[in-house]
């Protein structure tokens, strides 16, 4: 019995021993993955109309505000992210010689061939500030609540109207028409 129980036990172990052996010889196999990374979401605004005109004023005399008042501007955020909008605005060009921008040119100091643009928010006719040719961050109301924001939500809108104020008499001009741009750029933020 003896003899029996030994050749079992070794009959055993050898076909434990045959049967490990593929697992040592078995065969691999790989799995590729791939991910596409997501693109930023792209800065982007809409405006309502291109282009302005404040058609005649006169030249300011000293101490005297002269305004004209442009026609409502939408801007809207159509990018699918928060974004903030920088504003500025460039000196005037006519034939007669430029016109410089100047940031806060509310009232006639007797400096010549300065002219000065300001940006309010509508319908609510909250003042805004004036430009520059420096970049500043357009701000706006939101309602219901009339927080001052310096966001736009995505596919937010708010009107906007602009003022010009006039440089003094005796400036370069008389008569011409000049030209300036008021320049808009979206950042995600």
């Amino acid at each position: 019995m003896r003899q029996r129980f030994a050749f079992a036990v070794l009959f055993g172990a050898t076909a434990l021993a045959v049967g490990a052996v593929p697992a040592f010889t078995a065969d691999s196999g790989t799995i590729a993955g791939t991910v596409t990374a997501a693109a930023p979401p792209a800065p982007c605004i809409q405006l309502s109309t291109t282009s302005l005109d404040f058609g005649t004023a006169p030249f300011g005399p000293p101490q005297v505000l002269r305004v004209g008042i442009s026609g409502a501007i939408t801007f809207t955020n159509c990018s699918t992210a928060v974004s903030s909008f920088g504003i500025a605005g460039t000196d005037a060009a006519g034939p007669a010689g430029p016109w410089t921008l100047t940031d806060g040119w509310r009232i006639c100091d007797g400096r010549l061939n300065r002219y000065g643009l300001l940006w309010f928010d509508v319908p609510e006719g909250f003042n805004g500030d004036t430009l520059s040719t420096t970049p500043k961050t357009l701000t706006h109301y939101r309602a219901p609540a009339n927080t001052l924001e310096q966001t736009f939500n995505p596919g937010e809108a708010d009107a906007f109207r602009f003022s010009i104020y006039m440089p003094c008499a005796g400036s370069n001009g008389a008569g011409e028409t000049y030209s300036f741009s008021i320049g808009l750029t979206a950042t995600v933020a």
